[in-house]
């Protein structure tokens, strides 16, 4: 029998404030880029409920994965799985599945927007040649503007969301840029990261959940949170920046 447990570093104003996902949250698929190969991304997973796609995610070791708070709040373990191993969202690849016995464990902070969700497994989830887990950057680093970065997901790859998302996982290279060219969010913290803008090329809906990871070293520099642009022109996509919580990771994932 597999187990999942859930533990979330979410944003919430008070340990109540958490609601189930809606359309407008999980709102970020790949524009723009390219077809991914078997094994180029090996620490990409995808994050089902009852069997469906549902978010990205990233494999940090045997028995851990990270991904957004919102793709996980209102979901009992018993619904969720992971896949990891294939860049064909319809082919099976070794699943994780959860049971309903499952602990979920959450911790909250007053960070507006900022969240994320470790997924722990019973079962572990072993390196194989087309799969691997990330690394992370250490406690404080932040992105420079200007750095290379790669994005990838499952989502859509219009804004109007009238075609279907792709079968084969989608990459797509974008430039960190400033926080202040994300003020069309709110305020952007130092808790998150600013990516994109360039027309045809950027996260899009139902691609939360998924890394952004420096294009040269494969390191993981963030989760996708809010999307929106979709590739849109000027229209960057805001991510969490893992740096400011890469020790609350660590010291959460789970190794048994």
């Amino acid at each position: 029998m597999m187990f999942i447990s859930v533990l979330f570093l979410g944003l919430a104003f008070t340990p109540f404030n958490l609601a189930a996902p809606s359309p407008s949250k999980i709102d970020a698929r790949v524009a723009g880029g390219s077809l991914s190969k078997p094994g180029e991304f090996p620490f990409f997973v995808a994050t089902q409920r009852n069997g469906l796609y549902q978010c990205g995610g990233t494999l940090l070791n045997a028995h851990t994965v990270l991904t957004a708070a919102h793709c996980s709040i209102n979901n009992p373990p018993a619904n969720l799985t992971i896949r990891a191993g294939s860049m064909v969202q319809t082919c099976p690849g070794p699943k994780r599945a959860s049971n309903s016995n499952s602990q979920l464990l959450a911790k909250h902070t007053l960070i507006p927007r900022f969240s994320l969700a470790l997924w722990h497994l019973s079962t572990p989830i072993q390196v194989s040649d087309t799969i691997d887990y990330a690394t992370i950057p250490a406690q404080g680093y932040d992105p420079p503007v200007g750095l290379k970065a790669t994005t990838a997901g499952w989502g859509y790859t219009t804004p109007d969301m009238t075609v279907p998302g792709p079968e084969v996982l989608r990459y797509v290279n974008v430039p960190v840029v400033s926080r202040q060219e994300c003020s069309i969010y709110g305020q952007i913290t130092s808790f998150e990261i600013c990516a994109g803008g360039e027309e045809g090329k950027g996260s899009c809906p139902y691609d939360s959940g998924g890394p952004i990871w420096n294009a040269e070293t494969k390191e993981i520099i963030g989760t996708v949170e809010s999307g929106g642009g979709c590739g849109s022109k000027g229209v960057p996509i805001v991510y969490t920046n893992l740096g400011s919580m890469s020790d609350w990771v660590r010291n959460n994932s789970w190794s048994a």
